[in-house]
């Protein structure tokens, strides 16, 4: 797909796109009432919309500094229907490596420890008729078939188009410095 086909959902305070550098606004996030109670949907997505199945993959590097800081991939139907894959900083012991599911203006949150020292994963997102497969690998293993599953999810709102793409947010910091590349967006027959 030619890149006048990807745009940004909430443009981050700077982005440098040639070099896939990104540094996100501050305060901003992804998720939507449950147990805090609160509503974000501010964070930011580079990327297009596609319909029907897919999969997206993706390796992203982070320098993280603040606690929650993220980036990861994401696919979204609107603020209420969304899921995103990343892994999200801890200031004290390990970082979370996880998804969040949002169907109906709710999310969930699942996740696993992972090293604080890993600065660097890649990531897929399949959706095939609704379902959703997550996965992620090391670096160096990116064209490997098989990602490691972490989550098989489901969003239930009725859509014919989703928006696909890296997503990063800085939930309580003042920003999170990331980079991507072997950025690919896959349409998949039904």
């Amino acid at each position: 797909m030619p890149l006048d086909s990807y745009q940004w959902l909430n443009e981050p305070q700077l982005h440098d796109l040639a070099r896939s550098i990104v540094i996100s606004k501050p305060k901003t996030d992804f998720w939507q009432r449950t147990h805090y109670g609160f509503r974000r949907d501010d964070g930011h997505i580079w990327g297009r919309s596609v319909q029907g199945n897919f999969r997206v993959r993706a390796l992203l590097q982070w320098n993280y500094r603040d606690q929650y800081d993220q980036c990861g991939l994401m696919c979204r139907i609107d603020e209420n229907n969304w899921v995103k894959l990343s892994v999200e900083h801890e200031e004290e012991g390990t970082n979370k490596l996880g998804s969040v599911v949002t169907n109906y203006g709710y999310s969930d949150w699942a996740t696993q420890a992972i090293s604080q020292k890993v600065t660097s994963l890649a990531y897929e997102i399949r959706m095939i008729d609704g379902d959703l497969f997550l996965g992620y690998q090391q670096p160096d293993q990116i064209a490997a078939e098989d990602f490691i599953p972490i989550r098989v999810a489901h969003l239930h709102a009725d859509f014919t188009t989703a928006f696909v793409g890296v997503y990063g947010c800085s939930p309580v910091g003042n920003g999170v410095q990331f980079g991507f590349s072997h950025f690919a967006i896959q349409e998949l027959a039904a």
